[in-house]
């Protein structure tokens, strides 16, 4: 065993006292960076997020921890900052519960101080968390106040993500809100030059390529299929830039359905047919399905009913294994018309039962969408006028509160005033009235003294008179002596200006598995081998979003990073790699 000596055991104490207090430093300044009044394009909060993330995993977590706890006493703006720190870091080792929770409880808190910087940051982030969770109408509603917030600011003081539109564009054609998803879209893609709010950064290939395909769809859906095409074709062209098939495939069949729409059938089927064949190879069975349900009723057009019927079956079949309701639908009306070509009535009118069922349950769907996404709003705005109502009768309250102490301590000021006043006049009149005693002790003594010695003088003057009075009775007085007597008794009264006398008065902050990846890969981050585990489970990109509770654009994001990492192609996939290489 070994053991360690005072001095060293000493250095130790002293080397981490050190970083304790160096990371105690650190904590302090990043709430003090997230506690400012005005965050312009959430720059502080990046800055943070990005020391933060440069940290090992150990050491993250301790930050976040201590930063979780030293903010429960900072103000509000700190709060809500670290909950979006919380949620953007999303870190294993601290549990959040629920992402959505967590930003609905900032954004309750941002909406009580009336902060639109902060509520503009929790309604992105809510959106895109909604949009993930397929939650398209309450994803809706935040990318609506979201840009009703940026209307009504200088576009310089926010960030605007090209992923924001993206996103909006996604959730608003899930709520068959086509023309604003399509416009979303060409924002997204930068495709309106003249719009006031393009978006800051551009979006990669991958993305476009899905942007213009979401467009396409949208422009069929209200009967425009000129400009349909003209979007798919954009998407096809992207596609095979990157070399990417199945959406090439998928983005065909696509076109498919529109060619369908304007009864060019020949064209149709082929391109219904290719992507049926690719999605089948993709295992992506819903989309196969409908490409597939397609190509039957192409075939009932032609005469070939039962031909169409069987691929019908292998349709429902398909979405046995991957259900899609609307896409069930279409089955159902497939085999009403299949039916009603062999005859079949019973047939027919069962299938239609199914179909008006579920389609009508859809539609209910949409309009209970519609109605909620309505009511969000209505509900939204009144929440928020309740709050600044809230705010003002707090303010008014504070505002008497605060004139009302300002009267009692004024009132308390005049107060001590009045009394100090009469307190110093009291004084004053105890000291006027102790020097006038004094004042008339000692006259009252001088009076005494001077009368005595007036008295002693009055004697003495007698007494040199008597002594004149006799000297003139004897004829012994002379001149001089007559006028002295005559001096003495013109004095014999004392004068009162001698007597007079006057005098005055003051403010507290796999086995083996990830061990070959790191060794790969020494600086893999926690969500990048999340990523490289769901690829390894060859989950798809929609699968990896519902789990992780991101979007797929986060999935797509994360996985391109990974293929960097790995040195592999952008458009590599990446399940062969784990699977042949990390296995």
């Amino acid at each position: 065993m070994v053991r360690l000596g005072p001095t060293l055991i000493l250095l130790f104490c002293c080397f981490y006292s050190s970083l304790d207090a160096q990371s105690e430093q650190q904590i302090q300044s990043w709430l003090k960076a997230l506690s400012v009044k005005r965050d312009v394009r959430a720059a502080n909060l990046d800055s943070v997020y990005k020391e933060i993330i440069e940290l090992d995993s150990t050491s993250r977590c301790r930050a976040i921890e201590q930063i979780q706890a030293k903010s429960e006493n900072a103000n509000a703006r700190c709060q809500i900052r670290v909950r979006l720190l919380s949620h953007l870091l999303n870190i294993p080792c601290i549990p959040e519960p629920d992402p959505i929770d967590n930003l609905r409880k900032a954004l309750q808190l941002a909406y009580e101080i009336e902060d639109e910087d902060l509520q503009y940051e929790i309604h992105l982030r809510l959106g895109q968390l909604y949009n993930g969770s397929r939650d398209y109408g309450q994803a809706t509603i935040h990318y609506y106040q979201l840009f009703d917030i940026l209307h009504r600011h200088d576009r310089a003081e926010f960030y605007l993500p090209a992923g924001g539109y993206y996103d909006m564009g996604f959730s608003l054609y899930h709520t068959h809100q086509y023309e604003q998803s399509i416009r979303s879209g060409l924002l997204a893609l930068k495709a309106l030059p003249n719009a006031p709010f393009l978006p800051d950064d551009t979006l990669n290939a991958y993305q476009q390529m899905l942007q213009w395909n979401t467009i396409g769809l949208a422009y069929q859906k209200i009967s425009k299929p000129d400009s349909a095409f003209i979007a798919f074709d954009k998407a096809a062209g992207i596609a095979h830039l990157l070399n990417n098939k199945f959406w090439s495939a998928i983005i065909d069949g696509n076109k498919g359905d529109v060619y369908y729409d304007l009864g060019k059938y020949d064209s149709a089927y082929t391109l219904l047919q290719k992507d049926y064949s690719i999605s089948l190879n993709e295992n992506q069975f819903d989309n196969a399905a409908n490409s597939l349900q397609w190509v039957a009723r192409i075939d009932l057009q032609k005469g070939r009913p039962e031909i169409a019927l069987t691929k019908l079956w292998e349709a429902k079949k398909l979405l046995h294994q991957m259900p899609q309701p609307k896409y069930l639908a279409n089955v159902y009306y497939g085999y009403a018309q299949v039916f009603t070509a062999l005859g079949r009535a019973d047939s027919v009118n069962a299938y239609m039962q199914q179909y008006l069922h579920l389609h009508d349950s859809l539609q209910a769907e949409i309009t209970q969408n519609r109605a909620e996404i309505l009511q969000m709003q209505i509900d939204n705005q009144r929440q928020v006028q309740t709050i600044k109502t809230f705010n003002r009768q707090k303010s008014r309250i504070a505002l008497i509160r605060n004139f009302a102490i300002a009267i009692v301590l004024l009132l308390g000021v005049v107060v001590y005033l009045w009394l100090n006043r009469l307190y110093l006049k009291m004084q004053l009149r105890q000291r006027e009235a102790l020097e006038g005693k004094r004042i008339a002790e000692t006259e009252t003594k001088r009076a005494i003294n001077q009368l005595d010695e007036f008295r002693q003088h009055l004697l003495e003057k007698n007494d040199l008179i008597e002594q004149l009075q006799s000297a003139q009775e004897s004829k012994e007085t002379s001149t001089d002596q007559l006028k002295t007597l005559s001096d003495l008794t013109h004095h014999l009264i004392l004068n009162e200006d001698d007597w007079l006398r006057f005098k005055e008065l003051f403010d507290s902050v796999y086995p083996g598995f990830f061990i070959s990846l790191r060794n790969t890969v020494p600086d893999i981050t926690q969500a990048e081998q999340r990523m490289a585990a769901l690829s390894k489970l060859k989950l798809t990109a929609r699968e990896a979003a519902n789990l992780l509770g991101v979007s797929p654009n986060t999935v797509y994001t994360t996985r391109r990073r990974l293929r960097q990492r790995l040195g592999l192609e952008q458009d590599a996939d990446l399940d062969p790699y784990f699977n042949e290489e990390k296995g």
